[in-house]
């Protein structure tokens, strides 16, 4: 209940709260809630005080009373009634004007007593003492309070007081922008360092990872490329006579399939990769038109090539003799060749 109370207030009330529970005299486990407004430029504060008390535990058979009490002045310790709250009864203590108080006492729930009213805004600060009376099994008397110190209400500051307010207001602003600077430029650096960090790690994932499949490699019967876009690269060494389906299977077997070529940046690497290792002997990759003239896809993703996104070898794709339905590359780029030349053929092998 308190927190959807305390939501619905606003920042110029002032509340206190005082929970009674176990115990003769004060209780120093009970605890207490006291929100103070930021600033007051009035002549009266409104307050509102919330004061209960359980029975459970406590062994006070009966409520008699709860009563509200307030300091009569800062440095006065005798109290004054705010409240009282009896079986069937509500009876004020005070004689400040728009006050309201409920409350009541119950058997079985936490006796309450609620008040709010308008206090002087004086400057000073007053003590408000929330007392609950009952009577035990024996018939004897219980008193349990609780004493809230310091509730201070505010003085309306003067034009001097404010413009001072206002200027050590200013230089807060100023100095907590100096430190939002500073901290940017920190965590720019962090990220910086984190990124640097994350290639690293990276980096060090690709090396076990190219480790552990180049053991599926026989570099006695291939040359391995250098790490591409987190692949790598095989061809191999001897001349065979090229066909899809066995060859991508001898792709497979190591981890990849028969290369495929995404875009220039990409094809450049795989032709440079093929001159420099094949020299004039044909190196075959994955991209054919088998299935329709014309029409050439990737052997294993089945994605169409764009033919005009990619350099080619001079007037090519050509379709030969009616019979070039597969592809190779070197560093003049694709050309379109008959799928069972004696030649070499290229994997590409995915580190993850």
């Amino acid at each position: 209940m308190l927190p959807a109370m305390m939501s619905r207030m606003p920042i110029s009330v002032l509340l206190v709260v005082l929970m009674v529970s176990l115990g003769q005299g004060e209780d120093k486990s009970v605890t207490v809630d006291f929100i103070e407004p930021l600033s007051v430029l009035k002549d009266k504060v409104p307050v509102e005080v919330t004061c209960s008390f359980s029975r459970s535990g406590t062994g006070v058979k009966s409520t008699k009373s709860l009563t509200l009490l307030r300091s009569k002045t800062y440095d006065n310790p005798s109290y004054e009634t705010v409240v009282t709250v009896t079986p069937g009864k509500v009876d004020l203590g005070l004689s400040e004007t728009e006050i309201t108080a409920s409350g009541k006492i119950t058997r079985w729930r936490p006796s309450e007593l609620s008040v709010k009213y308008s206090a002087p805004n004086t400057g000073y600060c007053y003590f408000y003492k929330c007392v609950a009376e009952g009577v035990d099994k024996k018939g004897e008397t219980k008193t349990l309070f609780k004493t809230i110190p310091n509730v201070c209400l505010e003085k309306p500051p003067t034009d001097a007081e404010l413009l001072h307010k206002i200027g050590a207001a200013d230089e807060a602003v100023e100095e907590l922008k100096e430190t939002m600077g500073q901290c940017c430029s920190e965590l720019k650096t962090f990220a910086e360092h984190i990124k640097a960090n994350e290639e690293k790690i990276q980096e060090l994932y690709n090396k076990v990872s190219l480790s552990f499949k180049m053991s599926a490699i026989d570099l006695d019967q291939y040359v391995l490329s250098d790490i591409f876009r987190d692949s790598v690269y095989v061809i191999s060494r001897v001349d065979a006579s090229f066909e899809l389906e066995k060859n991508n299977q001898i792709c497979k077997e190591m981890g990849g399939y028969l290369a495929e070529v995404d875009d220039r940046e990409e094809e450049d690497f795989l032709g440079n990769f093929a001159t420099e290792t094949a020299g004039k002997i044909f190196v075959y990759i994955g991209i054919n038109d088998v299935e329709k003239e014309g029409e050439y896809v990737y052997y294993t993703s089945k994605k169409p090539l764009v033919v005009a996104n990619f350099k080619w070898w001079y007037n090519n794709p050509d379709d030969y003799n009616k019979n070039e339905d597969c592809m190779n590359v070197d560093i003049k780029g694709l050309n379109d060749l008959d799928c069972f030349r004696k030649a070499r053929f290229m994997c590409e092998i995915p580190l993850h």
